[in-house]
Order: C-alpha cells, then structure tokens, then sequence
C-alpha cells in the first residue's frame, strides 16, 4: 500500500484527544476561532507598525546624510555667519531626533 505524504494544511479544524497520551507531559486546551483571528490580527497590527518603523528609520537615514553633508560644507567656512548657522541647524537637528524618539 504506498504512503500518502501531507505537505501542507491550510487550515486545522479538529483535532482528536486520546485516553493515554504518549507522553507525560502532554496536554491538551481548545481556543476559539475569535481567539485565533485575534491573535492573527495582533501580529499583523505589529507587523505594520514594525514596516512603518522600518520606512521611518530610513528617512531619518537619509536625513542624517544631507544633515553631514552640510556639517561638512560648513566645517569648511569657519565665518561667524556659518558658525550661528551650523549651531541653528544643530539645535533643529536635536529637535527632530526628540520627536522622532516620541514616535
């Protein structure tokens, strides 16, 4: 008689408690369809807000680059003018990072 081999399950609607489990240790609970497809959409909830935390950071990323570049251009004139404005840019550099922090 040849073996039948189950790949994969979409979806586990019953399961058969037995009298004598093979193991000590076993044991058996039920939950709900409600509980489950809760449980579904907490993770999917996380997953997004994990995505969108994701798409966030690199942003900041990206922001952080321009925010080098200009350190840099400014590094280079060391006039009063650019010293008030590298100290401006700065403090609304520390700004953004703070609201970022409170995402």
């Amino acid at each position: 008689m040849p073996t039948r081999r189950i790949k994969s399950v979409a979806k586990v609607r019953e399961v058969s408690a037995v009298s004598f489990p093979a193991y000590s240790g076993t044991n058996i609970n039920a939950r709900d369809t409600q509980a489950l497809d809760s449980a579904k959409q907490a993770l999917d909830n996380a997953r997004a807000k994990a995505e969108e935390l994701d798409n966030s950071n690199a942003e900041l990323d990206s922001s952080n680059v321009v925010i080098e570049q200009h350190r840099e251009q400014t590094n280079n004139n060391n006039s009063d003018e650019e010293k008030r404005q590298q100290e401006e840019f700065e403090f609304e550099k520390l700004k953004y990072e703070m609201l970022m922090d409170l995402k």
